[in-house]
This record gives C-alpha cells, sequence and structure tokens, in this order.
C-alpha cells in the first residue's frame, strides 16, 4: 500500500500532447521505496478510446527503472488523475534520487494530453515525439523551455523502517539542534 509520493501532484490548465509523444517531469524521491503507480493529470480524450502507459527512467535517461501496464483512456473523457499501475516486480526507488516520470498515448481519432502547471522561472516539462510502442534505452527527451511542469507523480511504499518527517514536522520538535 502506497504511503508517499514524489512529482507535482497540482493541476494545471496547460497540456502538451501525448498521441506518438513522450511527456515527462524529472523529479526527486524523499526516501526509498517501490513503486506502485503513476498518476498523471490526463486532458480528457476527444473522439476514440486512446492507450496510455507511463514509464520511471533514471535521470541520465539510459535506464528504464520499470514500466505500467497500459491503460484505457474512454472516448470523450475528461480531464482528470488516471492510475498508471505497475505490475509485479515493481519498480524500486532510491532515497533522495532525481527520475523521469514518463507519460505515452497512442493516436487514433481524437487528442490527449499530459497536463503542465504554469511555473515561472521554472522548465520541468520534458517531451519527444515518438511513435507508440515498447520502452526503449535510452530514452530521448527534450526540455521545453516553456515555463511548465508536468503534473505527473510516483504514489510509492517506502522500505520498512523508514520514517517520513518534512521540514514543518522537523521544525515542530527541534530547535537549533536542541530537543523541545
Amino acid at each position: 500500500m502506497s504511503d508517499t509520493t514524489f512529482g507535482n501532484e497540482n493541476t494545471g490548465t496547460n497540456y502538451g500532447p501525448l498521441e506518438n509523444t513522450h511527456q515527462a517531469g524529472l523529479f526527486t524521491t524523499g526516501v526509498a521505496g517501490t513503486a506502485d503507480s503513476l498518476i498523471g493529470y490526463i486532458h480528457g480524450g476527444s473522439g476514440e478510446a486512446h492507450l496510455i502507459k507511463g514509464a520511471i527512467y533514471s535521470s541520465d535517461k539510459s535506464t528504464l527503472i520499470g514500466a505500467t501496464d497500459e491503460y484505457i483512456l474512454p472516448r470523450d473523457d475528461v480531464d482528470a488523475w488516471r492510475t498508471l499501475t505497475f505490475s509485479e516486480p515493481k519498480p524500486s526507488l532510491s532515497a533522495s534520487t532525481s527520475y523521469f516520470l514518463v507519460a505515452w498515448g497512442n493516436t487514433v481519432l481524437g487528442s490527449i494530453g499530459l497536463k503542465a502547471q504554469t511555473t515561472l522561472g521554472t522548465n520541468n516539462r520534458y517531451s519527444n515525439a515518438k511513435t507508440y510502442g515498447a520502452w526503449y534505452e535510452p530514452i530521448l527527451l527534450g526540455t521545453l523551455t516553456d515555463d511548465q511542469t508536468s503534473c505527473i507523480y510516483c504514489s510509492y511504499t517506502k522500505d520498512a523502517g523508514v520514517e517520513c518527517y518534512n521540514e514543518a514536522t522537523i521544525r515542530g520538535f527541534m530547535t537549533f539542534g536542541s530537543v523541545v
């Protein structure tokens, strides 16, 4: 059961096309664990049903860490968060490590896309046109310089014995390195 996430969990108003195109973001884990799913904010398909799948790649784009099962997006669907699940064996994630979270769709009548959030001064949206099919190594991704961040995140289960603390929690218990 997932108990932590990394990526961008905000919704956006813009989108990058997924038809025969990779859309991705580069994000960093907090703790080590096992990936359960990728969740992307998908621009609803118009026209026919589409196939979508996701993958996690190493930050240097050379290694496929894991790929999700295909998801069927119904025809004429609405914009919404869509969960792309990993089958066994699920991919292992290292602590404090950056990974590309990638979505990819097929081309049929109509359009679909991965939503992107405006993040002025930050470019965290990557894209590459590639006919839908099998994942490959290395993946080719170009940086888009449009002040956008892809709306995609990974839900994962932290390794046993790992505690998650955010900065606010730590500040509540410590002052200048002393326990209060």
